[in-house]
Formats: structure tokens, sequence, C-alpha cells
């Protein structure tokens, strides 16, 4: 049967399909405003359970305001048909700019991710978590704005439905490893999440690839991603590390909040920002087609495979239907909005005694007063008397509850920070948080960042390790050289504590790591250093300075080089030929 109408919506197009239902865009007849409507599958809605997983979940999603959340208007239910109605957004996801062969320049990433740190600070602060937080969730509209949709959808589908079809691996790509190991799902998995997209952004691809959902549950539980910087090469070294904080296995080393971590991205930028103020546009894909609160290419459910998307319907020119191209598959899911068959009358119920919806207005307090004395009642000469004495009270009050200035914050931190001590590291941590929450745009912020992930750390092999993961995505090499110290220093098999032992198990896999990145790198500058020792010994004999230029470059460049220590010798060993060679005839 064809739908035409649901609750107070005209339905239009269908803008996508999928194994959980269908999407149309679709007008309010009564409003005139455009939105999408999911429509859910029969059988799904009648799986068991289903209806008490988004009973739990409505009365949190309706919290949700902020302009970069897709808003749920409402929700209802008609002739057996749930459905529910939700933002429509026209333009793209940036997992459609990323199909397209997209990347993202550095600043375009810290612009769209400082805005998703404040969608996620609202909803967290509100109880509500993602759980599935991707590229295909993420819309881009044709002003510059991002919007983040489908709230919750892991929690109110449930686990049951991970298999290795459709859409699912894309959502386990950017999984975190707790909620990939069944663990507790906290507002820190969202972290996780949000750092696997801005790594996709930058590198054109995922942290993780994968054959199959097993292998890439097992990648985001125990292996370490390449550092960014191999796929994406311009990005800021600060930004690369904040990256790879955000993807630590351990939610404890990922930052306390979004709030911090925004601020911390909006810190880095300035910093890099010399000559230029600071912008929060970023550059969009052309518009032209409507994401509905849903990505041109999310999955409509675990059915559907993320290469897969369903071909936009022509238009039924209904009346206030959206006009112009759509998305071949849109989200299903905005803002988690898949609601329950509400019991009680709607204020916009149908007059089918079998159709209900329910519209999610702002919420509005206070009941309107209209006596004529209500001053004169509430303003007695006691009542003043008193309103006086308790604004003195908060006055003083407020007065005592400053916050010390940053100067002095600053000068506290740095004193017991000074001589690395871990439980003055540790008494210190309030005052950091005090000092990035009440003081963000000052320039000291980036130094008492540093200091408090020390003030993280638990043990000298935990900061040292911290401190040489960091150097990986700069220096290599040099990395590898901490990380084998680390070894040779701390490494007294099972007679070392267990914190020990973990972290000389992680620098052996480090050391594997990076050993495997750098081989083909090593094997290319090796080959051009013999070449150019080659050139070096022809030219000994007739021109022994340009010899020796060509060695001392091999020896200055290559020297600190563990891997060139042959190599260096062969050079040094050359020069001390030249050296005692008796000068050429002229």
């Amino acid at each position: 049967m064809q739908l035409e109408q649901l609750g107070p919506y005209r339905l239009g197009a269908k803008i996508g399909q999928g194994g959980m239902g269908s999407v149309y865009a679709a007008v309010d007849t009564e409003t005139g405003e455009a939105a999408a409507i999911k429509v859910l599958s029969p059988t799904l809605a009648a799986e068991e359970g289903f209806r008490v997983r988004f009973e739990a979940e409505i009365e949190s999603l309706k919290k949700l305001r902020h302009p970069n959340i897709v808003r749920l208007y409402g929700y209802g239910e008609q002739s057996g048909t749930l459905f529910y109605a939700m933002e429509l957004v026209p333009g793209t996801s940036l997992e459609d700019e990323l199909r397209a062969g997209r990347r993202f320049e550095w600043r375009e990433v810290t612009g769209i991710a400082v805005k998703l740190c404040r969608a996620l600070k609202h909803a967290h602060d509100h109880g509500v978590i993602h759980r599935d937080l991707k590229p295909a969730n993420l819309l881009l509209t044709p002003d510059g704005e991002i919007k983040l949709s489908d709230f919750g959808i892991a929690r109110l589908f449930g686990n049951t439905r991970l298999t290795s079809d459709g859409g699912v691996l894309g959502t386990a790509e950017y999984m975190a490893p707790e909620q990939a190991s069944g663990g507790a799902v906290t507002d820190r998995c969202d972290q996780y999440s949000l750092g696997g997209v801005l790594y996709a952004l930058l590198a054109g691809r995922p942290p993780f690839r994968a054959k199959s959902l097993v292998e890439m549950l097992q990648l985001q539980r125990y292996a370490e991603p390449d550092p960014v910087n191999r796929y994406a090469p311009q990005t800021p070294a600060e930004l690369a590390r904040i990256i790879h904080q955000l993807l630590e296995k351990d939610p404890q080393k990922r930052f306390a909040n979004t709030l911090i971590l925004g601020r911390s991205l909006e810190a880095m930028e300035r910093g890099l920002s010399i000559s230029e103020s600071r912008s929060d546009d970023f550059v969009v894909s052309e518009p032209g087609s409507v994401a509905a609160s849903w990505s041109g290419n999310q999955p409509l459910g675990p059915t559907l495979s993320p290469t897969q998307s369903a071909e936009p319907e022509p238009s039924t020119g209904a009346k206030g239907s959206h006009a112009g191209p759509v998305t071949a598959a849109t989200q299903v899911h905005s803002q988690e909005a898949i609601a329950p068959v509400v019991p009680a009358a709607s204020p916009r119920e149908a007059t089918d005694t079998e159709a209900r919806f329910t519209k999610v207005e702002a919420q509005r307090g206070g009941a309107s007063h209209d006596s004529s004395d209500t001053w004169a009642n509430v303003f007695s000469a006691q009542t003043i008397v008193l309103v006086i004495a308790l604004a003195m009270l908060v006055a003083a009050a407020s007065y005592l509850m400053q916050p010390p200035s940053a100067d002095k914050l600053f000068a506290e931190i740095e004193a017991a920070t000074a001589d690395g001590d871990v439980q003055s590291l540790k008494a210190v941590q309030p005052r950091i948080e005090l000092f990035l929450n009440t003081y963000p745009d000052d320039p000291r912020v980036e130094q008492v960042l540093v200091l408090g992930e020390e003030a993280r750390q638990t043990h000298p092999i935990q900061r040292a390790f911290t401190a040489a993961k960091r150097l990986s995505l700069i220096d290599p090499d040099a990395a590898a050289i901490r990380f084998q110290a680390l070894v040779d220093l701390y490494d007294d098999g099972d007679a070392s504590p267990e914190t020990v032992r973990h972290f000389v198990k992680l620098s052996r896999q480090k050391l594997r790591q990076l050993e495997k990145q750098n081989a083909d790198r090593v094997a290319d500058d090796r080959r051009i250093i013999e070449g150019r020792l080659t050139r070096a010994a022809e030219l000994s004999a007739d021109n022994p300075a340009a010899a020796g230029r060509i060695y001392r470059g091999i020896v200055s460049v290559y020297g600190e080089k563990t891997w060139a220590n042959d190599l260096i010798a062969q050079a040094e060993a050359g020069l001390k030929q030249i050296a005692v060679r008796p000068p050429v005839d002229e």
C-alpha cells in the first residue's frame, strides 16, 4: 500500500530504504515545515523487547537541543505503523565525501572536531551517549554546518545484529575497544570514535582495515593504528598527538571530557595560526542532495552493506516536499529518534482512534499570572529586607568563591609539578582541571594540558612509554631507540611488577610495529646511501674534495640512524683514506 500521510505529515519521495524500514521526504501540513519521516519495518517493530528499548531511550533523546545535532520533531503510530519525524538536512555526509575521494585539510578537520565536541558535550551532559559515531552519521549542510545524527542506534537495536553483513563493519571501524569487547559504554567511547573519524578525514581511510567483522573487532581491541602522519604528512604534530590520544585503548588515557578536548583543539589551532585568525568555517561539497538527517551512504539497517545504496525515487510532487535530488541511501535514525507507542492521547491526535502522533516541543516552564496586586503581595517591607540580606549573602559568597587568577593557578601548578613527583602530580590534578575550565583562552593552556597528561601517569615507565609513543608520530627511528631503552631498563621478567611487565610488553609491540613500518623506507634509504658511497669511492682518487663532501653528508644526515651504522662506518673510513692520501699534483 502506498503511504501518503502519517500524522500531520504528507509524504513525498522515498529517499531511502533498508532492513529497518523506509525514509520519506515530507512536509508538515499544519506548519509547512519540511521533515524526514522514518517508517519502521513491521517485522522490526514486532521484535521482542524492541518497544521496551526505545521507551527507555526516547525521554532522554527529546532533551537534545543543539545546532550541531539533528533534531527530533515527533513520533507516533498510525494503523499499526510506527514512524518518527526528524529534521531534514540538505547536503551530504562525510562518508559521501570520503567515498568521492575527498581528503580534508587539517584546519577543516579541526573546525569540524570542535563543533562535534560541543554537540557531544551537550548530549553527554544529558546522559546520552552516541555509541555509533562515524562519517556516515555526520552531515554537511550547504552553509558549512556539521550535523550529528543517529544517537544511540547501537543501544536501541542491541548487539544481536552485529554480523558481517551490511553496514555493521563500517560501524565497527570506529568502535571503541571496550565497546567491541562488550564492556561498559561511556562517553569516552564517543571520544574514541571521534578520533577514528578525524583520522579518516585526514588519511582518507579509517585507522584499521579488515576483511571480516571478527578481525576488525580484534584490531580495535589490540592493534595500534599507523601514525596518521603516514597518510597525511601535512598534519601538525600536535593534532596527530590529540588524535592518537583519542585512539588510546585505555579509556582513562583519553580526555576527561569533550569540553577539554575541544579547548585543546582550539588552543592548538590558535598556536599554529600566526598570520591568520581562527575560523570555524570549513569547505563543504557542492550542495544539491538531501541527507534528511541521514547520510548518503549510511546503511538503513544491519542488512545493508556500506557499499550498497538504494536508488532515489522520483518526487511525488506533493506540496511542500523537498525538490531536487536526494542522497541514495539516507540515515535511518536521527538522534536515536525512535519512539514508543504513547498510551495516552496526544495533543495532536489524529481522528483515527488507532493513530497517535506526539510532537516534541521545547520545554517551557511556568504559568502566567494576572493578579493586579502581585507586586504588592510580593514586595512587602519584610520581603524587601529579606531580599536585600539574601543579595548581600550571595554577593559575599560569590566573592569568596571567585577562582584564583590564571597567574596564581599556573604558578601553583608549575611549582607542584617541578620535581616530577607522582604524588605531587596527582594532588595538583584538580587545579589543572580548574585552570582548563576557567581560562580556556590563556596562552599557557598547552603547557597545562601537558602537565595534566603527566599527572595521570602512575609509574615512570608509563610516562616514558607515553613520551616515546608521541615521539613515534614525529621521529619513528628515535622512538624505536626509546622503546628499546625501556625494555633494556625495566625488563626483569616475572620479577617485575605487573604494571612494569605490561609496559615492557607494549614497548616490544611498538618496536615490532615500528620495524615493520620502517622496513621499506629503510631499504630505499640504504640503496641511496650505497649509491652515494660508490660515487664517492669513484671520485676519491681524482677529486677527493667532492668525495669528502659526500662522505661527510652521509655521516651528518644518517649518523644517528642505527640501521645505517655499517654505512656510516664506510663513510668514515672513506674520510680517513682521503685524509692520509698525499695531495694530487697540480
